[in-house]
């Protein structure tokens, strides 16, 4: 996996699910550049999440995840996403199926 990725966007919804990516180093950046719409990121266990470089005016943001940092890769978080919302959790699981 990049240690740098770029996540453009009009309008609609994107997920990006990192839960099964293999991630070599120890941060990620996502620069995001999103007008409207939903994005979500679904990060591995253990990560951690750092959105405070990102510019989040018009967003609801609901993030779930851990943001101090942990055991695992850290996820940094800069660029823009003007309206919308702005989704980070952990994977799901029940049993063995996952979501």
């Amino acid at each position: 996996m990049p240690q740098r990725l770029t996540l453009c966007s009009e309008a609609g919804t994107t997920k990006l699910d990192f839960t099964r990516a293999v991630i070599d180093h120890p941060t990620v950046e996502i620069n995001l550049d999103v007008e409207t719409g939903t994005t979500i990121l679904i990060l591995p266990d253990g990560a951690h999440v750092d959105i405070d470089g990102a510019d989040l005016a018009g967003t609801s943001v609901r993030c779930s995840a851990a943001t101090e940092p942990g055991a695992g890769p850290g996820f940094v978080l800069t660029g823009r996403q003007r309206r919308g919302i702005l989704r980070i959790r952990h994977g799901r699981r029940f049993g063995r199926w996952r979501w």
